[in-house]
C-alpha cells in the first residue's frame, strides 16, 4: 500500500508539473535585500558613507568585488569591499586608526584600484589597494605634512592613472601615476592653476579635461599635455570617437587628430549641457529666449543641430539624467509653468512624436516645487529596464524601474515604510543592481535587487 501511495503522489506532481505553462516553469523570482548590516550596534547610523558633497563614496568594481567607503564602530570611515553578500562584505584595512581616512576617488589602474584617503599622518593623499590589506598602501606623499593634497577626477589611461592636484602653486596641475612612488609625478602646469573640474572624457587614450575656463587634452606625457580651447566650455561627451563640448552659446567638436575644435552650431540662449550619445547622436539640453530649456540632438552639423521637441509650452522642461536602454533614451523631464512642477519620468526615440512621457508617477496635486513631482533620479540601465529612485504619493522615494510603458514602470519594493530609503549610488554588477538605501532603522547600508537566490 506505501508503494503504490508513493506511485499516486509521483504520478500527480508530474501531472501538476506538465500542467503548468512553459512561461511559469522558467520564471525568475526577483528579490531587493540588504547585503548586510555593517553597524548593527547604531541604529540609524549610516555605514555606507558619503564623506564629501563633491565627491560622494561612490561604489566601483574592481576584479571580482565592489569597493566603498563604509563606517562602523571606532573605526571610522574605511575602505570597505563586498561581492554581494554579508560574508563577503569587510573592511579591507584600517588605514587611519585614530580616525576616519575617507576614501574618495576610486579609478582602477594598472590592475590597481587607486583612491585617496588620510591616514592621520601624511593627509588625504594618493593611495593603492590590490584587495588585501598589506596591499593597501600610501602610494606618495604629494604634498608633504599632516595637510595633505587634493586629488580630483582620477581617470585612467593605459597604465596611468591621471589626477589634477589643487594646492599651493608648486602642487598645482596635472599629475600621473603608475603606483610608484618615482612614477608619481606632476605633468604641467595646467594653467590658470585653480581647477580641473568634473568634464571629462578619454577617447582613443587622451585624457579631455576641463580647467577653470579652458580645455586641455593629454596623453599622460608633459609633451602631449597642452590646451585646445582658450575659454570655457562644459559638458565634454564622447559621440564615437568625436569629442563634443558646449561653451558661450555654442556648440563644438573635436575630430581624430584634429587639434582645432570645430564650430558645429550657434545656439540662441545657452550652450549645450546635460550630454549624451544615443545611438550616434549627440542628445543635449539647451534653451532659447522663448521656448526655455528643451531637448536638442545634433549629428556634427549644423543643419543636422535642432530642437527635438517642445516637451513643455508653458515653460521649460529643462531634461537632464539621460540613460539608454532597450534603444530608448529615458530622461526626467518637467511640464507646467512653474519650474521643477511636474518633474516625471520620459522617453524618446529621436522624434517629437517619439517624445512621450512614460509615467505620471506621482499624481499628487500640490504647489511646486514639490507637487506631482516624482524626479526620477540616478537612472540606470540593467537589462532591457531602466532602474531609478522616485517618489510617489504614498511611498515615498523608493526604487522603481520600467520598460518604457505605463504599465511596466513600477516600485520595486517599499524598502522604508515609514518613511523614504532615497535609493542611490547604483551599479550593475553580477546581474544585480547594487545601490545604498536606509530601511528606517539601519541607516544607510547596501541592497541588492536581482535574481533570488
Amino acid at each position: 500500500m506505501k508503494k503504490l501511495n508513493l506511485i499516486l503522489l509521483l504520478l500527480c506532481a508530474i501531472l501538476v508539473t506538465s500542467s503548468k505553462p512553459a512561461s511559469w516553469q522558467n520564471y525568475q523570482f526577483y528579490c531587493t535585500k540588504m547585503v548586510k548590516d555593517i553597524h548593527p550596534d547604531a541604529s540609524g547610523v549610516a555605514s555606507v558613507e558619503q564623506t564629501d558633497v563633491y565627491h560622494p563614496a561612490t561604489l566601483t568594481q574592481y576584479k571580482e568585488d565592489v569597493y566603498f567607503a563604509g563606517s562602523v564602530g571606532l573605526s571610522g570611515v574605511e575602505l570597505w569591499r563586498t561581492n554581494g553578500t554579508a560574508q563577503g562584505t569587510v573592511m579591507v584595512k584600517n588605514i587611519n586608526p585614530n580616525g576616519s581616512s575617507n576614501p574618495q576617488q576610486f579609478c582602477v589602474a594598472n590592475g590597481l584600484l587607486f583612491f585617496t584617503a588620510n591616514d592621520g599622518i601624511h593627509g588625504k593623499e594618493l593611495w593603492k589597494t590590490d584587495g588585501t590589506a598589506q596591499g593597501t598602501v600610501l602610494v606618495k606623499d604629494v604634498r608633504p605634512g599632516p595637510e595633505g593634497s587634493l586629488s580630483r577626477n582620477m581617470v585612467s589611461i593605459g597604465n596611468l592613472v591621471l589626477f589634477g592636484e589643487e594646492f599651493d602653486v608648486s602642487h598645482k596641475g596635472l599629475w600621473r601615476s603608475d603606483g610608484s612612488a618615482a612614477g608619481t609625478v606632476k605633468v604641467n602646469d595646467t594653467p590658470p592653476v585653480y581647477d580641473i573640474y568634473d568634464g571629462t572624457e578619454v577617447i582613443n587614450g587622451i585624457y579631455y579635461y576641463r580647467t577653470f575656463n579652458q580645455i586641455w587634452r593629454s596623453d599622460g606625457s608633459t609633451k602631449g599635455t597642452y590646451m585646445i580651447y582658450n575659454q570655457n566650455g562644459d559638458y565634454l561627451t564622447n559621440v564615437n570617437g568625436t569629442l563634443y563640448f558646449g561653451a558661450d552659446n555654442k556648440l563644438y567638436k573635436l575630430v581624430g587628430t584634429v587639434l582645432a575644435p570645430q564650430l558645429v552650431k550657434s545656439l540662441p540662449d545657452w550652450y549645450p549641457s546635460f550630454s549624451v550619445n544615443y545611438n550616434g547622436t549627440l542628445f543635449f539640453r539647451a534653451s532659447d529666449p522663448v521656448r526655455g530649456f528643451e531637448l536638442w540632438k545634433s549629428n556634427g552639423t549644423a543643419a543636422g543641430t535642432v530642437l527635438v521637441k517642445d516637451i513643455n509650452p508653458e515653460g521649460a522642461s529643462t531634461p537632464f539624467d539621460f540613460a539608454v536602454a532597450n534603444g530608448t533614451l529615458f530622461f526626467c523631464a518637467a511640464l507646467g509653468p512653474y519650474e521643477h512642477e511636474d518633474y516625471e519620468l520620459w522617453k524618446t526615440n529621436g522624434t517629437a512624436v517619439g517624445t512621450v512621457k512614460v509615467k505620471e508617477i506621482n499624481t499628487l496635486i500640490g504647489l511646486p516645487p514639490f507637487g506631482g513631482s516624482s524626479r526620477p533620479s540616478y537612472i540606470t540601465t540593467m537589462g532591457n529596464h531602466v532602474y531609478f529612485s522616485a517618489q510617489d504619493m504614498l511611498h515615498g522615494r523608493e526604487l522603481w524601474r520600467s520598460n518604457g510603458t505605463a504599465a511596466g514602470t513600477k516600485m520595486v519594493k517599499d524598502i522604508n515604510p515609514k518613511g523614504s530609503s532615497n535609493p542611490r549610488r547604483f551599479l550593475v554588477f553580477r546581474d544585480k543592481l547594487l545601490f545604498v538605501a536606509t530601511d528606517g532603522v539601519n541607516g544607510s547600508e547596501l541592497y541588492t535587487y536581482g535574481v533570488c537566490p
